[in-house]
């Protein structure tokens, strides 16, 4: 599509499809991106693009932006190409391609040729415009002369009597210029006769022998000329290959990676590798194999944190906390023999009342009344209850005094933490295997960016033949209807207009020896 510079109210057409199935035509878009880059100038948004939904239930996903901003060419250029690029969200972007022109005659006008004869009307004419260059032979003659300006021509001639005086004064002059030559000759007359061989210079070079010389020079040269073109050609080879590099190698960025460097690469690495002797997974494993898994030591953590609450230091010692021992039976102390004898007073005071003062196995399990029996059992601890205590104190240091083997069982647990690598032996053991791991990512990140590179190149290919594809389908759609093939849209001929479908052509002329058809949608 080609609009002519200056002007801002044309319209481009583009087809608008889903963007994920790339072939659904979208219909009651709005809020469009465009951005437009002209004549390799960076891309710039349309501050206000104007878009228009065509017809959306006969024509479907046809949409119409308005041409209006940056419409104008730079000065010195005859035509300049600009790159539409329109988003707008559930749409497959779009790039159009249209050329912006300088109109050889003013936008909107028409000039008429026949014959290959341009017809216009001469409003005004540059300064120094018509030259014998610009006229052709004889394209002014008399007819084409009005009288006033064959007058005004005359006016400014000379008359017989002053051509007379202007004759007169040249033959004296010229009669005067003989003289002077005359004597020039005699001059030089003299001084030539004084040249070798009685001025017949028979000993200088002959013409054969200057040729001769001029042929010898014109072989020379000759030959200097074709080595220089061919050092020329060498030259201009070597500026193409090496024009990508740029200054400083800053064009030496993003090489592509070659798929013959693989062997050499990976023969540097193995001898890297091979004179630093890293370890290898199976020496890294073993290495490791020995050390705690995290599950082990959240293990002797759980049981470190216990032991942290249960204890604490007594000058130089540990002990349990006054805490840990009211978890015990006797709630924190061992009962003294003072305590179980009160306990089983307080208990049995009522049997021991009744019987008080008998002498030793006088009163027998018969003689006991059965609210006695039951009042001394109420008193003592059941079974149940016994089993518990015996439960708890089961699980106490076998002399709760002795504190040696509670401090005992805590180093054994420091030892066990203590066989734990630390961060910096851990970083040592590991140190190898991150270098051979950081050098792999490396040797993949620029593979990786290789990739990206082609990707990026091949997105704008797409975008080009994209652009190419639209502009080729409206093309088509031109051409399908002014040969009259699309039958929805039948051709309509008038005296002074053709129209099919969205395409008007005005008509002008006699239709007999010139006929100019002009183009305006």
């Amino acid at each position: 599509m080609r609009i002519p510079s200056g002007v801002t109210d044309q319209y481009i057409y583009f087809v608008a499809v889903d963007a994920t199935d790339l072939k659904t035509r979208e219909t009651g878009l709005s809020a469009f991106t465009v951005r437009r880059s002209r004549n390799g100038a960076a891309s710039a948004a349309y501050t206000t693009p104007t878009v228009n939904e065509t017809d959306s239930s006969n024509m479907p996903g046809v949409y119409e932006l308005l041409l209006d901003e940056d419409m104008t060419i730079d000065s010195g250029d005859q035509s300049q190409e600009v790159c539409l690029h329109i988003t707008c969200t559930g749409m497959a972007p779009v790039t159009r391609i249209f050329e912006l022109y300088r109109p050889s005659v003013t936008a909107g006008e028409t000039l008429t040729v026949a014959s290959g004869v341009g017809q216009a009307a001469v409003q005004t004419i540059a300064n120094n415009a018509l030259t014998a260059a610009a006229i052709n032979a004889d394209a002014f003659t008399a007819a084409k002369f009005a009288a006033d300006v064959t007058t005004e021509l005359q006016a400014g001639l000379a008359t017989a009597a002053a051509l007379t005086t202007v004759g007169n004064y040249i033959d004296t002059e010229v009669a005067a210029i003989l003289a002077a030559v005359d004597t020039e000759v005699a001059a030089i007359k003299a001084v030539t006769d004084a040249l070798p061989n009685a001025g017949a210079l028979t000993s200088l070079a002959t013409a054969a022998n200057l040729a001769t010389v001029a042929g010898y020079i014109d072989t020379e040269i000759g030959t200097i000329l074709t080595n220089l073109a061919t050092v020329d050609a060498v030259v201009d080879a070597i500026l193409v290959d090496t024009a990508v590099i740029g200054a400083a190698g800053a064009g030496l960025t993003a090489v592509p990676w070659n798929a013959a460097w693989d062997a050499e690469v990976q023969s540097e690495a193995a001898d890297a590798l091979s004179a630093y002797d890293p370890p290898t997974k199976a020496e890294l494993d073993a290495a490791v194999a020995p050390l705690a898994t995290a599950a082990g030591l959240a293990v002797v953590d759980a049981i470190a944190d216990k032991l942290d609450t249960a204890l604490e230091l007594d000058g130089a010692v540990y002990r349990f906390t006054t805490n840990a021992l009211e978890q015990a039976p006797t709630g924190g102390s061992a009962p003294t023999a003072s305590a179980i004898a009160d306990e089983v007073q307080t208990r049995t005071i009522a049997a021991v009342t009744v019987v008080n003062g008998l002498a030793a196995n006088t009163v027998t399990a018969s003689a006991l009344a059965a609210d006695a029996v039951t009042e001394i059992q109420s008193g003592l601890a059941g079974a149940p209850d016994l089993a518990a205590v015996k439960a708890k104190t089961d699980n106490l240091p076998t002399d709760p005094a002795d504190q040696s083997l509670i401090i005992a069982a805590t180093d054994a647990i420091i030892t066990a933490i203590d066989a734990v690598p630390t961060n910096a032996e851990l970083a040592t053991a590991l140190a190898a295997a991150d270098d051979a791991v950081l050098a792999a990512i490396s040797t993949l990140s620029g593979a990786v960016a290789t990739v990206d590179t082609v990707v990026d190149a091949l997105a704008v290919s797409l975008a080009v033949v994209d652009g190419l594809v639209d502009a080729m389908t409206v093309r088509v759609s031109d051409m399908w209807q002014l040969q009259g093939l699309d039958g929805s849209n039948p051709a309509v001929f008038t005296p002074a207009a053709f129209d099919v479908g969205t395409i008007h052509i005005n008509v002008t002329g006699d239709g007999t020896a010139t006929t100019t058809l002009t183009r305006t949608t």
